[in-house]
């Protein structure tokens, strides 16, 4: 029987041959097979690190702009910004003794409000009527008794476009 003569007495497969000869190896001298590295490099890992952080602070800056020109304001949660927008409407803008009725604010209303929110600050105004009635809320109107309350005009307007889907 030769040497390489596998069992049974017949020649061995190459994978026999592998197994038979300890020198014979899929690995390089790291113990890693060359097409199959489970490992990545620590250059690598530190390239896609960066790529990561890179994408995720570009997505980060572009919802910054998405969501408008007005926010729910520094230091209020969305959760407290939606729930005192509600309340300031429902208190300041559509009330039996307010400029607005219940059964006036609907999605057009509302997003004319939006609209006028919005240009708030802008020399030119959408020219509705609902330009005149958020002077009611602060800072509108009474500029002077509204120091140190937070801006009514931004919780109502963060209100409307999540409750309307503006």
């Amino acid at each position: 029987m030769s040497a390489n003569a596998g069992i049974g007495g017949r020649t061995p497969s190459f994978t026999q041959h592998v197994r038979v000869l300890p020198f014979v190896s899929l690995r390089n001298a790291w113990g890693h097979h060359p097409h199959n590295n489970k490992e990545d490099s620590p250059l690598m890992k530190r390239v896609i690190s960066v790529l990561t952080l890179i994408l995720a602070g570009a997505l980060l800056h572009a919802s910054a702009y998405a969501s408008g020109s007005i926010s729910a304001g520094k230091g209020i949660n969305p959760r407290d910004a939606y729930t005192m927008g509600k309340a300031l409407t429902f208190q300041k803008l559509v009330c039996p003794s307010c400029p607005l009725q219940k059964r006036d604010l609907d999605r057009d209303r509302a997003l004319s409000l939006k609209n006028s929110l919005e240009a708030r600050d802008e020399a030119e105004k959408p020219g509705t009527p609902d330009d005149e009635h958020i002077n009611a809320l602060c800072p509108g109107a009474g500029g002077a008794t509204c120091e140190g309350k937070p801006d009514e005009q931004e919780l109502v307007h963060f209100y409307l476009t999540r409750r309307y889907k503006l």
